[in-house]
């Protein structure tokens, strides 16, 4: 018996056999089963280590560089941390026994932040990163596009390239409403930051409303 997912897991076929923990009306192998027959769980579950590691180590690094008071306000920053949660969600599978409920919530969570962390970082280096603004004798120049808008969208690459985690069209409405719980944060941080998080939303012009909109639909 076999099943075949659906959003970014069409090609992505599962074999329901007896070694595995299948939870019924799911449609994914349990959390330590690699993607690839060459890759066992005791490998794959230290290179999620070590990706978790990576991306929380410089992750850390770009806040202590730009500061952790604007961490709070940015699309960017609630990715960051998300996606370093959930690689250690992740992590964490492999030392546990298997649990349905946590298997299942952090099914949920990858298949939320997957797409979150890719979108945010091809719209930053596709409509806001200035091209040749980078110069490595300058940390400043770099710390954002490479650590915040760079390696948490690639750990999450490799980590979907290796797991077996089929994606649901269904999850995408949680990533709106996650997109919608974020949106007052554009308006209060203006208050802690004395500026607005994000200068072309300033919630006072139509072009503002326009913005979020079409984010939203993105």
């Amino acid at each position: 018996m076999s099943e075949v997912g659906g959003l970014l897991g069409s090609g992505r076929k599962i074999d329901i056999g007896s070694n595995l923990h299948y939870v019924k009306g799911q449609t994914h192998h349990q959390l330590t089963e690699p993607l690839w027959p060459f890759l066992n769980k005791n490998t794959f579950k230290w290179v999620r280590l070590a990706l978790a590691v990576i991306n929380t180590m410089t992750g850390i690094f770009d806040a202590s560089v730009t500061g952790w008071v604007p961490f709070f306000w940015y699309y960017a920053d609630w990715a960051l941390f998300l996606t370093i949660l959930v690689q250690w969600l992740l992590v964490m599978a492999h030392f546990f026994p298997f649990n349905h409920k946590f298997n299942n919530f952090v099914h949920f969570m990858f298949q939320v932040v997957f797409p979150m962390s890719t979108a945010i970082t091809l719209l930053y280096w596709k409509f806001f990163y200035s091209y040749g603004s980078m110069h490595l004798n300058d940390v400043n120049t770099y710390v954002h596009p490479v650590f915040l808008y760079l390696i948490p969208a690639l750990m999450l690459v490799v980590e979907f390239s290796l797991n077996s985690i089929i994606f649901e069209y269904k999850k995408i409405v949680h990533l709106l409403i996650l997109y919608v719980i974020y949106l007052p944060m554009t308006y209060l941080g203006k208050f802690s930051l004395g500026y607005y998080p994000y200068y072309f939303i300033t919630w006072n012009t139509y072009y503002s409303y326009a913005v979020l909109f079409a984010l939203g639909l993105i």
